[in-house]
């Protein structure tokens, strides 16, 4: 990917780049401070329409170190080279590439309306942007989690996360869940 050991690889995965929220991304790269900025790749894996994002990075004079790689085949060896997966999505149902990024070893910033934003919480694994969505406080996550020297606790901590608890089996979890409500109630 041609990066050299000083800079920070960020990434993002998902199709429909709006809703996934790459201009948000873009938008908290530029606010970083410039020794911080000049250090930052972001790689954008998926499917979408890129010239409205490609002017925003333009506008920003971050052209260089915006790259959109389009649908891959190979996104776990994206999320095992990366340094910080960065979702700050308007709308997610779940957000299975949180799951994906911390058992990876991959701090995560996301916003909290993403479905299982909450596990990044559970298992401080990176920072949770709050809803409603305010542009300044993505940059400051952003921000603070670059800058910080929490990048390997983070990476460490989701990787123990995952590890202990059942990430993979919630939708079955929530079928019983529901199937169970239902028969309780048909007997009463």
């Amino acid at each position: 990917l041609g990066l050299s050991e000083d800079q920070l690889m960020l990434l993002m995965v998902g199709s429909a780049f709006h809703t996934k929220g790459v201009d948000r991304a873009i938008n908290a790269i530029a606010s970083l401070p410039q020794d911080l900025r000049k250090r930052i790749k972001l790689f954008v894996l998926g499917r979408g329409k890129i010239d409205l994002f490609s002017k925003i990075a333009e506008k920003n004079n971050l052209v260089e170190q915006v790259n959109f790689l389009g649908g891959r085949e190979d996104v776990p060896d994206f999320l095992l080279a990366a340094d910080l997966l960065v979702h700050p999505a308007r709308t997610e149902n779940t957000g299975t590439v949180l799951i994906e990024a911390m058992a990876a070893g991959l701090p995560v910033v996301v916003t909290e309306n993403c479905g299982y934003a909450f596990h990044v919480r559970e298992a401080d694994s990176g920072r949770i942007v709050p809803m409603p969505f305010e542009q300044k406080a993505l940059d400051t996550a952003l921000a603070d989690v670059l800058s910080s020297s929490d990048l390997s606790r983070f990476a460490e901590n989701g990787v123990k996360y995952t590890a202990r608890v059942d990430v993979t089996g919630l939708h079955e979890k929530a079928v019983d869940v529901i199937e169970d409500v239902a028969r309780r109630r048909s007997r009463s």
